[in-house]
């Protein structure tokens, strides 16, 4: 068990007094990562005990010493709140897949809020390097529907190119906060299927130009794009024959929430008025259709008359019913709350408090900004005061790739990787998207630590070697272990751990069989 050290000591100090002698692998695992499932459990546990927590001080249960995430488990190990007290480099952690020196070394002359705002505006900061990556690997990326189906390849897919282009934006983007913002409103507006045309375009239309707009400009786009209503079967719902899924998740999970305020009939008269969204008709099979997926309103399908939900009658009539009850939507307290609560969750491991709600409802307006919602939940003292997060599959490859700046993969192969992690797309055809939190993912943690030893070996499609040559030409272990905690942990790895992996490394010759070692430890995989 990684065991507690005396804190009153420097770590020099400990690491020159306990790596004296050499540690077999086998016996560091045994003693060591073997733990690391129920280190990791433990602080799941009190994760979520922690989730009504909403007076934004530190967690109930915590202690006074804030001592509530030990990486050794119950019974010892480093406090993560103890080592993740640097403020500054937590916000890299929550806004990032794999924050670098270089991203340290940043925020540490820009300072925390100067860094903040950079980050938020993120289209005045250079990412050609990254486009150019996604344009040399994605060639069908900035083509439309029309263009997309014009491709007669039984063989060839275009959703896989989106999906490319997200991971390689993730592991090499600059533009962090935007690609984080990404993947909230890629699982936010869950579409399952890759196969069709409309998937790739729906993300490149809808999701990235969008990701930190409006939430009003989010939902009307899903709302007028052929693959959110062929998803959600609208474009089968005529007023004649009216089908409620689309209206369900709209309320359910696009705005107000599950305890936004509606019943079971606001959900048919949602139905009523969405009649008539749809796409265009597809031509019989085997002929060429530039318009297939592509959405159409069709007035002849849209039920007549005033609808009510929620208490709000909208009397206009054909698209412009839907159009405005998406604006009243977009603009509603229980929409705010829900989408508030769902993005602290998704960066500060925790629902809004009470104060982050007056804070986002000052400044939502009826659109819902995005940036300065953003900017209340990423303040200082939220960051401060949040929680550590379990890093799903994705986020983890994603990181290491950014942490190592190694080349991007063809998205078969890190699909295929993603895969063996547990995350395969193709397993989660609900429209709530991919799921959150320790309980969803511990299943797979042996899985990721076949990964990371393997990665750390060359194995998985990426290059590697750089890391390997960095370690390699550094003098003795010392530095070694500086330089993976560096890299790969912002200097924040628990000083237990390093004592383990500086008494591996005894033995000699085994640079990356002991950054595999530190990668599998509890640390790597929250952020």
């Amino acid at each position: 068990m990684l065991t507690r050290l005396n804190d009153e000591k420097r770590p020099d100090e400990i690491l020159d007094a306990m790596t004296q002698t050499a540690t077999s692998r086998r016996g560091l695992l045994a003693g060591g990562l073997t733990m690391a499932l129920g280190a990791a459990a433990g602080m799941a546990s009190a994760q979520n005990g922690m989730a009504p927590n909403r007076s934004g001080s530190r967690p109930p249960g915590s202690g006074g010493n804030g001592n509530a995430f030990e990486s050794g488990g119950a019974s010892g190990g480093a406090s993560f709140n103890r080592s993740w007290a640097n403020s500054k480099k937590k916000l890299l952690r929550k806004i990032s897949y794999g924050p670098t020196t270089t991203d340290v070394a940043e925020i540490d002359n820009l300072g925390y809020s100067n860094y903040l705002e950079q980050q938020l505006n993120f289209s005045a900061i250079d990412d050609s390097a990254c486009e150019a990556l996604v344009s040399g690997h994605c060639r069908y990326i900035h083509l439309s529907v029309a263009e997309l189906n014009a491709i007669q390849n039984p063989e060839w897919y275009p959703g896989p190119d989106a999906m490319d282009a997200m991971a390689i934006r993730s592991a090499h983007s600059k533009r962090q906060l935007y690609q984080r913002c990404v993947e909230f409103w890629w699982d936010h507006f869950w579409i399952a299927a890759v196969k069709d045309s409309s998937f790739a375009e729906f993300q490149r239309s809808v999701i990235w130009p969008n990701a930190m707009g409006t939430f009003r400009d989010l939902l009307v786009a899903s709302a007028n794009h052929g693959a959110m209503m062929i998803y959600l079967d609208n474009h089968q719902s005529f007023h004649t024959q009216t089908n409620i899924n689309y209206a369900r998740e709209l309320l359910e999970l696009h705005t107000v929430g599950v305890n936004g305020g509606y019943v079971e009939a606001d959900i048919y008269q949602v139905a009523e008025i969405m009649t008539g969204w749809g796409v265009h008709e597809n031509l019989p099979l085997g002929r060429y259709d530039p318009n297939a997926e592509v959405f159409k309103f069709h007035p002849a399908r849209k039920s007549p008359g005033s609808y009510t939900v929620m208490g709000q009658t909208f009397t206009s009539t054909g698209k412009q019913q839907g159009d405005d009850l998406l604006d009243w939507l977009a603009a509603h307290p229980a929409t705010m709350r829900h989408i508030t609560d769902k993005l602290c969750e998704w960066f500060l491991g925790r629902k809004a408090s009470s104060a982050i709600l007056q804070q986002v409802s000052q400044v939502w307006g009826n659109h819902g900004d995005l940036k300065a919602v953003l900017r209340v939940i990423l303040a200082e003292t939220n960051v401060a005061s949040s929680l550590p997060s379990f890093k799903r599959p994705f986020h983890m490859m994603a990181g290491l790739m950014r942490e190592c700046n190694a080349m991007p993969i063809t998205w078969g192969k890190f699909n295929h990787l993603l895969k063996l992690n547990g995350s395969d797309t193709s397993k989660f055809p609900q429209p709530d998207g991919l799921p959150n939190g320790f309980h969803a993912w511990s299943g797979g943690m042996i899985k990721r630590f076949h990964y990371l030893t393997r990665a750390t070996r060359g194995f998985s499609d990426f290059d590697i070697d750089p890391v390997k040559q960095a370690l390699q030409a550094l003098p003795n272990d010392g530095a070694k272990v500086k330089y993976i905690n560096d890299h790969f942990f912002l200097g924040e790895l628990p000083v237990s751990d390093q004592v383990f992996i500086r008494r591996y490394m005894k033995q000699g010759n085994r640079d990356m069989q002991t950054l595999a070692i530190a990668l599998c430890s509890p640390t790597y995989q929250w952020f």
